[in-house]
């Protein structure tokens, strides 16, 4: 199976502890109540907050809180959004910058893994969690972040 976007089903909002999970973000406050899940490998990406001021980069408006629940472990991290776009061939795309682990978050896997699950969901995510295009592809950047 692959990553595919869901409704979190109520069981999983209480086996995950989504409600708890929201009530502890520093910035803003989570209420979606969907994620990209691979059931299969056991991984679950959700969307926290996003479209906030990060407080290291006030230049920034795009930067966006996430977790990962893997193994029964959840690490949050964050993204910062480049831009969206379509190319000549109509091929539309995101770009994303992996910002690096939440401050208190540790990463208890291969770190390659780790990126390769977030640019998977990413790819299905595609725009809000809709899919949008077949010719959709994602551009990424992850260089230079220590986890």
């Amino acid at each position: 199976m692959t990553f595919v976007n869901e409704m979190i089903p109520e069981d999983d909002i209480v086996r995950f502890e989504i409600k708890e999970v929201d009530k502890t973000l520093r910035i803003g406050r989570a209420s979606s109540r969907n994620w990209i899940a691979d059931r299969d490998r056991g991984v679950f990406v959700r969307l926290l907050s996003r479209l906030r001021s990060h407080p290291e980069m006030l230049d920034s408006k795009n930067i966006s809180t996430w977790s990962m629940n893997y193994d029964g472990k959840i690490v949050f991290f964050n993204l910062e959004k480049l831009g969206t776009g379509k190319d000549n061939d109509g091929r539309v795309w995101n770009s994303w910058k992996f910002l690096g682990l939440e401050d208190g978050s540790d990463l208890l896997m291969d770190r390659d893994v780790f990126i390769d699950y977030i640019k998977e969901a990413l790819t299905v995510y595609q725009f809000l969690g809709e899919h949008f295009s077949d010719d959709f592809y994602l551009k990424f950047d992850a260089n230079g972040v220590e986890l």
